[in-house]
């Protein structure tokens, strides 16, 4: 693509190796540079559907360096694009997203109002592969508010729907939910 100046294809192909770097034990660097590169591009060619990808990849390479403040700001610009686009398909990953930047804030009312708008917004599409992604968001929510029951519902349930499609919990989504899964089943033993 660099060859070719394809900006479009390198740009996309700058996005993919930034998603597959960003969930790597220590990939969080190649990621970021991954991402930024892709966003200077995206930018340049004007091109919204691959910025509003971008920023969303980003924000996850921040958020899951727990850097809240940058995350908060690279998912809602993505969100915002999206409803300007009417993208309702990529819509629900940085509402998610914004979740567990209110989630770790302590803020659990809006984080239980984005991930249950993520999981709507995923129904009303008929469903989604991540639906189980979401439903964690909920059981971490529950499991915050001390709602053990129900974050074991919402939990077994999510583990249920990745078994189903085949995905399994990347290590880096598992340093942040394991305090409220073992917060949740602490309670209820």
């Amino acid at each position: 693509s660099r060859e070719a100046n394809d900006m479009g294809v390198l740009a996309n192909s700058l996005i993919e190796l930034g998603n597959a770097s960003v969930w790597r034990v220590g990939g969080q660097g190649q990621a970021r540079a991954c991402y930024e590169e892709a966003l200077a591009i995206s930018r340049e060619l004007g091109s919204a559907s691959i910025l509003r990808s971008c920023l969303n990849g980003l924000g996850l390479s921040y958020l899951l360096q727990r850097n809240l403040g940058r995350a908060a700001q690279l998912f809602e610009e993505s969100a915002a694009l999206c409803r300007e686009a009417g993208d309702r398909t990529l819509l629900p990953l940085p509402l998610n997203d914004l979740g567990w930047v209110a989630l770790l804030s302590d803020d659990l009312e809006r984080a239980e109002a984005l991930h249950k708008e993520s999981l709507a917004l995923s129904k009303d599409l008929g469903g989604s592969h991540r639906a189980f992604v979401f439903l964690e968001g909920l059981a971490c929510d529950a499991g915050a508010k001390g709602e053990a029951e129900r974050a074991a519902k919402l939990f077994g349930a999510a583990q249920a729907l990745r078994e189903a499609t085949g995905f399994c919990l990347e290590p880096a989504m598992r340093s942040l939910e394991e305090p409220y899964f073992l917060g949740a089943r602490s309670q209820l033993e």
